[in-house]
């Protein structure tokens, strides 16, 4: 492929644990950002390192508390600290070759955040996904593909 698109949501921002002495963490927690800053480097090394030219981070829209229950996963605190990881993890990297696009930002003034568009709260329905394709993520991704350098948002 010419572009790896990685988009990590409300299971990255979850209570984990990496080490039993340090039990089960908070996103909020800087332990657990070390953690996945680290993650989110391996990973990005290793798809560059298989030969991937180009890698692009979505920072993901906020999961919609309403149908979807409140819990750790709706809290938009923790995404953003999940959009600060994704953001630190593309400073890390080659710049050339590593970028961002921020996908909250665009979708939160699209107007598509009306509830038909995640009647879960979650997942996005196929009009919606077909939008976001066609308006946001593939415009950005021809961009990068094509050299435009930076962070596409």
């Amino acid at each position: 492929p010419d572009i790896a698109l990685l988009m990590s949501t409300r299971t990255d921002v979850k209570d984990r644990e990496w080490t039993a002495e340090e039990g089960v963490l908070s996103n909020l927690d800087e332990r657990f950002q070390v953690h996945q800053r680290s993650d989110y480097g391996d990973i990005t090394d290793w798809i560059l390192g298989t030969g991937v030219p180009q890698v692009v981070w979505v920072k993901p829209p906020v999961v919609r508390p309403d149908p979807a229950p409140v819990s750790e996963m709706t809290d938009p605190e923790r995404i953003a600290v999940l959009h600060r990881i994704i953001a630190e993890t593309v400073a890390g990297s080659d710049p050339a070759r590593v970028t961002s696009i921020d996908l909250a930002a665009w979708y939160a003034t699209s107007g598509l955040d009306d509830g038909a568009s995640r009647l879960d709260g979650m997942h996005f329905e196929v009009g919606a996904a077909t939008t976001i394709a066609e308006r946001f993520v593939g415009p950005r991704l021809v961009n990068v593909a094509v050299g435009a350098a930076g962070s596409t948002g």
